[in-house]
């Protein structure tokens, strides 16, 4: 679903981006919307359809809604279809059962004891981080979240991916099935029946790391890149347990760079092949088919985080960075974070950089909007900026 803006309402009209567009971590068929306003507010949301990513027949649709913002400029930020799920409405929509005994009551997804039980979403993340709440009820086993899934059937290990759980035994576990178990990872760990322990599993690449209430040190983090991508899931292992408060998003944490893959908008590119979503794709591979280029006077670049982020640092990969001459690196450029996309805090001013890459450690920043503002593109008289990767880190 694209859209258009104008100064008069006969146009000519502009088409500048996509609102809502299909994601193939989460889902297709995105569309037939509406929008809401909260009465008195400049509180928006949006209502569509979707359809999960293994169904195949167009007329089965689920029904969304998303929080909708807008930029300063009119402009409006491509909308970021969520995963989540606090089972407050008593049901279990969405979700496929392998095994086990499988209920929602009391505003939480029950499973009775069983051996290897699993609940599966129909989702395809590949990076990640995927947060839920986690109570292990009986059993001397173990309960929690299974992730990069495919192949799920009924039985123990009767899946190709990850699990990662938390066990009365005392202990956190990760480990990799594919119709056996292999054991990636241990930690001690005090875990109490009937208390609620909140787990996280980020994974970027082959790095998998696994947090237990603390979501700042891992309790356990391996390295394994046997299953690139798949589904999201729940499991119990000789144990019952209540799951709540799930959500799969984007990665997050130390060292996460989460405008990646984030929505971005800028100033008028220089050709269709070097729009803005070019400098949040994660890799620098040089050439024209990997960076933001802007010949407009003042360009500028922005980048939708999703939600307000504590910001630690900055990382700007320049021309040369791409494999462009030196002569050609950003040399004066503000960046500023915003809370709602239209009042802004300058974070970095820079004047006379000549480097390929430039680091800007902040303190005390936050924001959901980042905007890169460029006064000098260039060492020259040569007036294209050119970014070929925007960082941001929380």
């Amino acid at each position: 679903m694209s859209y258009a803006m104008s100064n008069s309402p006969t146009g000519p009209f502009t088409k500048l981006d996509k609102v809502l567009a299909q994601d193939p971590a989460v889902a297709k068929g995105s569309g037939h919307n509406s929008v809401i306003n909260v009465p008195g507010t400049d509180t928006w949301y949006i209502l569509y359809h979707r359809r999960p990513l293994a169904e195949s027949d167009g007329n089965h649709r689920q029904l969304a809604y998303d929080r909708m913002t807008f930029n300063a400029d009119g402009t409006i930020p491509r909308i970021t279809m969520r995963v989540k799920d606090n089972f407050a409405d008593n049901n279990a929509l969405g979700w496929k059962t392998y095994g086990g005994a499988w209920s929602t009551s009391g505003g939480r997804y029950v499973a009775g004891n069983s051996l290897g039980g699993k609940a599966q979403l129909d989702t395809n993340f590949g990076d990640f981080s995927y947060d839920a709440d986690v109570t292990v009820t009986s059993g001397g086993g173990d309960a929690g979240l299974t992730f990069r899934v495919s192949n799920a059937a009924s039985g123990t290990d009767s899946y190709n991916g990850y699990y990662a759980g938390i066990s009365p035994a005392g202990r956190v576990v990760l480990g990799r099935a594919a119709n056996n178990w292999t054991q990636l990872g241990t930690a001690n760990l005090t875990v109490t029946a009937g208390t609620s322990y909140h787990l996280r599993v980020t994974a970027i690449g082959s790095s998998i790391k696994v947090y237990v209430d603390d979501l700042t040190n891992p309790k356990i983090s391996v390295t394994d890149g046997t299953f690139a991508a798949g589904g999201d899931g729940l499991r119990v292992f000789n144990a019952a347990a209540t799951f709540d408060n799930v959500v799969v998003g984007a990665p997050v944490g130390a060292g996460v760079n989460v405008a990646q893959g984030r929505p971005a908008t800028g100033s008028a590119a220089c050709a269709a092949s070097e729009g803005p979503e070019k400098a949040v794709n994660g890799s620098v591979s040089g050439g024209n088919s990997d960076k933001f280029c802007s010949s407009v006077a003042g360009a500028w670049l922005q980048v939708d985080l999703g939600s307000t982020k504590s910001i630690s640092r900055f990382e700007l990969a320049h021309a040369q960075a791409g494999g462009e001459a030196a002569s050609m690196n950003t040399k004066a450029f503000t960046i500023s974070v915003s809370n709602d996309g239209t009042t802004w805090t300058q974070a970095v001013n820079v004047t006379a950089n000549t480097a390929a890459t430039t680091t800007h450690p902040v303190s005390g920043v936050s924001g959901r909007y980042v905007r890169l503002n460029v006064g000098t593109p260039t060492q020259t008289t040569e007036v294209a900026t050119r970014i070929y990767e925007l960082r941001v880190f929380s």
